[in-house]
């Protein structure tokens, strides 16, 4: 009892402040003070999936969300699968592709209408699925295409590659080096080479609760996050260094896991076309600048050639005088903005049509038709 009567005061003190950081730290997200902070779920998120048993994370179904940030206001809507796209029917007679990938091409920020595969549906009138989330890596895109792709009907495969943090996202060990990385649980391939096994990393009950109640626990992640620098290969010395970029700093190992998850979906495809575009960010654009063409693409396409699988890489197509870069992404986020899905359909749509639209006419896949 004595050391409780002398300890009680200390911890009610702790309580206290610990409640203030909290009060504080809450007024100053919700009124614009404190930027970048990610606002606790408080338990059930209704329209983002957490927890997702097979693909870590997903969109509820017939759900919607307003995404506000200090240079957007969006609202995003589900479909019956979880989509952010329109209904889909599953039996479809007219050609279809299916799109996959994370943020850049589920259109983070943007309205519908001005994402690249709305922009292509338009230009092309063949229907593209969007079924890229947020937060995707590609080995869970490949699961978003077992799961729910081959559940429609369609002719034709289009997922976008980010190499700024699909290297991370498909590589367990990487993202296990970033403790405060913030999407590091999700499935993983785990392995030197194939054949890679399945790896689930989830999130300890104890971060969980905290993220998902306190706003000071997500300033404390938001502040600790900005001091770490992703673990790449060593770039080459000099000025090329100052940019770093995943499209010239992946390892031989991250190559070939990417391949081969490339490879997969391609095999679990079929006979249908298959298309990767690489998504470029600001640093990309910086980088080649200084640095000159990127092995990416050409060591990728010669990794995937075999399983019939096109490269399209929109890092030289969306090239741009030197400071005009800028402009293809939000002020305040690191996404394309509408101008740049814009530029991405223009410089990218001559190569989609070689690559993707003329294979899908050469080689469409013929349904039968259905019973009235």
């Amino acid at each position: 009892m004595p050391l409780l009567r002398r300890v009680a005061p200390l911890l009610g003190a702790l309580v206290t402040v610990l409640a203030l950081l909290e009060l504080s730290v809450f007024l100053g997200v919700e009124t614009g003070l404190i930027e970048g902070v990610q606002r606790p779920s408080f338990g059930r998120d209704a329209y983002w999936w957490g927890d997702h048993p097979e693909l870590g994370v997903w969109r509820r179904p017939n759900a919607s969300f307003e995404h506000v940030s200090p240079c957007f206001d969006v609202s995003y809507r589900t479909n019956a699968v979880g989509a952010r796209d329109v209904e889909r029917s599953r039996d479809e007679r007219a050609p279809r592709v299916a799109v996959l990938g994370d943020s850049f091409l589920e259109g983070w920020g943007v309205h519908d209408d001005e994402r690249l595969s709305n922009r292509l549906e338009a230009a092309t009138g063949i229907e593209h699925l969007n079924l890229a989330m947020p937060h995707f890596g590609p080995y869970q895109e490949l699961l978003a295409y077992q799961l729910i792709a081959a559940k429609f009907a369609h002719d034709a495969v289009l997922i976008g590659i980010l190499p700024a943090n699909d290297f991370i996202d498909s590589d367990l060990d990487l993202a296990s080096a970033l403790p405060l990385y913030e999407y590091r649980y999700r499935p993983y391939l785990v392995g030197t080479a194939p054949p890679y096994q399945r790896f689930d990393l989830r999130e300890p009950p104890v971060r969980h609760a905290l993220r998902t109640h306190s706003y000071a626990f997500n300033a404390l992640l938001r502040v600790l996050s900005l001091r770490q620098l992703p673990a790449r290969q060593p770039a080459p010395v000099g000025e090329a260094r100052r940019a770093p970029s995943w499209f010239y700093d992946f390892g031989p190992a991250q190559l070939q896991r990417l391949a081969w998850t490339l490879n997969a979906l391609a095999q679990q495809a079929g006979d249908r076309p298959v298309t990767v575009l690489l998504i470029p960010v600001l640093d990309d654009f910086q980088r080649q600048q200084r640095a000159g063409p990127n092995p990416l693409a050409p060591q990728l396409a010669a990794l995937t050639a075999s399983a019939g699988v096109k490269i399209v890489d929109l890092l030289p197509a969306m090239s741009a005088p030197v400071g005009q870069w800028g402009r293809y992404f939000f002020s305040c986020d690191y996404h394309w903005n509408a101008e740049g899905n814009q530029v991405a359909f223009e410089r990218g749509f001559a190569a989609l049509q070689r690559d993707l639209y003329e294979r899908l006419a050469a080689h469409p896949i013929v349904r039968p038709a259905q019973n009235p």
